[in-house]
């Protein structure tokens, strides 16, 4: 991120909350890789979207759209974070959302609206193991609900502050429901239902062979078992699928360093060692920047 930007961001986090802000929905300005976007304020959401976070996400599609056809599917659009960088890369690349959270749902419709985004869908619903309404837990009380999760047992020690039903999907059937039949990248950002939307995509991964982004959140402790237990069926499943798992390795500047080919996920408690690259057998996308 520029020192404007973060002074801008700095300057602007105290007020996000603030009536005033909420009541005035103010509209500012980012550049993401080169691109310049609108970015709304609606409600205190969408100030993240201010200044360039993640660069290495820049640096992964980069190097991903380009040579894989096919739609990017962000399950877990949040605020529409990964949309901006997508499609900074690859303007005319066909962007699919999910997000399960209505606010966040519309926060993202409007983004895509006030910068005349193309080939963009947001589907506002969740995807997970089966089709169903499920409860959408929150652990704040911001509407974007950061951390906001289908999985109860994710975060024990935080106090669920409510809940909102919700539609639920498998991918296949999100998918099916919106005319997408071929996925090139699929990035899951789900906080601790990951594996569960992959093994429930098994026969889309086999016949498709998609590149995967997926944040793993980190287990802290070997007691955390919910957690352990899911990190351990998802290195199982990509092995399964005939995918190699690489830990994405980030520079000082959150830029990309590397990835790194790993046969388990360590239990440890970095949160810069949260995303992995899961690459099919034999795909050497990425070989330029393997590291050891």
């Amino acid at each position: 991120m520029n020192p404007l930007a973060r002074a801008a961001r700095a300057a602007l986090r105290p007020l996000k909350h603030s009536r005033l802000v909420r009541a005035a929905n103010p509209t500012l300005s980012t550049t993401v890789a080169g691109r310049r976007y609108r970015i709304l304020l609606i409600n205190g959401m969408g100030l993240v979207n201010v200044g360039m976070r993640e660069q290495w996400m820049v640096d992964v599609l980069r190097l991903l759209l380009p040579v894989r056809p096919g739609a990017f599917v962000d399950i877990g659009a949040n605020v529409g974070q990964t949309l901006l960088k997508a499609k900074a890369v690859a303007p005319e690349v066909a962007y699919v959302g999910f997000e399960p959270n209505p606010a966040s749902a519309y926060y993202v419709s409007k983004l895509i609206e006030a910068n005349a985004l193309p080939s963009c869908t947001l589907v506002p619903v969740g995807v997970g193991a089966t089709t169903e309404l499920a409860a959408l837990h929150f652990y704040d009380d911001q509407d974007a609900g950061v951390g906001a999760s289908l999985a109860a047992e994710f975060r024990p020690d935080d106090p669920v502050r409510r809940t909102q039903v919700v539609p639920v999907f498998t991918l296949e059937a999100g998918l099916a429901a919106i005319g997408v039949d071929q996925v090139g990248v699929l990035k899951v950002d789900a906080e601790g239902i990951e594996v569960d939307i992959l093994e429930a995509a098994r026969s889309l991964l086999m016949s498709q062979h998609p590149a995967i982004l997926v944040e793993i959140l980190p287990a802290y402790s070997p007691d955390h078992r919910f957690r352990v237990g899911r990190q351990e069926r998802l290195v199982r499943l990509v092995q399964q699928l005939g995918y190699v798992l690489h830990e994405v390795v980030l520079n000082s500047d959150n830029s990309l360093r590397g990835v790194r080919r790993v046969e388990a996920i360590e239990v440890h408690a970095d949160p810069r060692r949260t995303d992995y690259l899961a690459l099919p057998v034999g795909d050497a996308t990425l070989a330029a920047v393997q590291v050891a």
